[in-house]
């Protein structure tokens, strides 16, 4: 008989594992490569750590389902739970991994949170990336429309000609290389500025996690991670309530009868017939009117013939 319990579990943990593993590697090996700036050590790409981080995790949920499950397929009751015992907790630690990397995604995203970096605008507006500050106020429909400059304190001379402006669409811009023009155009628009060029903000963040949709090509990828991410965390957690509810089923064998306590009955004693007696029948015995004499032959108190009596009678007719 099939064991369900095991078949679900490995139905939905190879599924899940498979799918974030392999949308991992399509990201980080063919389309968003990890580092794509000149500085890697300063410009780090946490969307890309972070799916690094979930592909070893789902590799391990990939094994940990297959070596715990597999095994138990054809086993209804199964004797030694430990195994499934250990692969719970395991569950668990995976879990609550992926639960961490997936708010952390919808955070930076903005999907849950006005505190990520690709919706934040508090701060001073270096701190802020220039796409989200320039969409609080103005509308980004193409790719012409991410050129602008949105240092400037109001939002009217954000596209003044004349003034030094970005292409936000270029990713070069986002480089530690091009701190150098970005610092230009931030002086341009400001009238007082107490940083140096070295000082000046990076904006690599905005453009790993995809922060506009427009201008920035990570924008849809990210996004699918992050619900990728949490719809794993959720599969995790169901793995975690099926492993424990299954190893809490512990194997509980019966104990053999004791062939000496078991009656066997004799081999005459089996060939006898017993009727079987109908319940509430009664045997009701002929009575005998009082005065009668008691029959010749029968047993009855000290009054009566004896078995005696009758052999010296019948002793006695024979002489005669």
């Amino acid at each position: 008989m099939l064991n369900g319990s095991s078949l679900t579990i490995l139905i939905l943990g190879i599924l899940s594992s498979l799918g974030i593993v392999c949308l991992q590697i399509y990201a980080l090996a063919i389309d968003y490569p990890l580092n794509i700036f000149t500085d890697s050590a300063i410009q780090l790409n946490w969307s890309g750590i972070l799916s690094m981080i979930e592909a070893g995790v789902g590799s391990a949920v990939l094994l940990l389902c297959t070596v715990t499950a597999m095994p138990y397929l054809g086993v209804v009751n199964i004797k030694n739970t430990t195994p499934i015992k250990f692969a719970t907790i395991y569950y668990a630690i995976m879990a609550l991994t992926s639960g961490i990397i997936s708010v952390y995604r919808l955070s930076e995203t903005g999907i849950i949170s006005v505190n990520g970096v690709c919706k934040r605008l508090d701060g001073d507006v270096g701190l802020v990336c220039p796409t989200v500050r320039f969409r609080s106020e103005m509308t980004i429909e193409t790719k012409e429309d991410c050129v602008f400059n949105a240092f400037a304190e109001s939002h009217s001379v954000w596209n003044k000609a004349g003034e030094p402006k970005i292409n936000w669409s270029d990713k070069e811009m986002y480089d530690k290389k091009s701190q150098q023009t970005v610092f230009d155009a931030y002086k341009a628009a400001r009238a007082d500025v107490d940083i140096d060029m070295e000082e000046m903000t990076l904006y690599h963040d905005c453009w790993y996690w995809g922060c506009d949709e427009i201008c920035n090509d990570r924008h849809t990828i990210n996004i699918v991670m992050a619900y990728a991410s949490a719809g794993v965390s959720v599969i995790y957690i169901v793995l975690i309530i099926m492993s424990g509810i299954q190893a809490r089923f512990d194997y509980k064998e019966v104990p053999d009868e004791d062939q000496s306590q078991i009656d066997i009955p004799d081999e005459d004693q089996s060939q006898i017939d017993i009727p079987e007696v109908e319940s509430g029948f009664r045997v009701e015995l002929p009575s005998i009117p009082p005065g009668d004499p008691i029959p010749q032959g029968s047993s009855s108190d000290n009054k009566g013939s004896t078995s005696s009596d009758n052999i010296r009678s019948w002793n006695f007719n024979l002489r005669m």
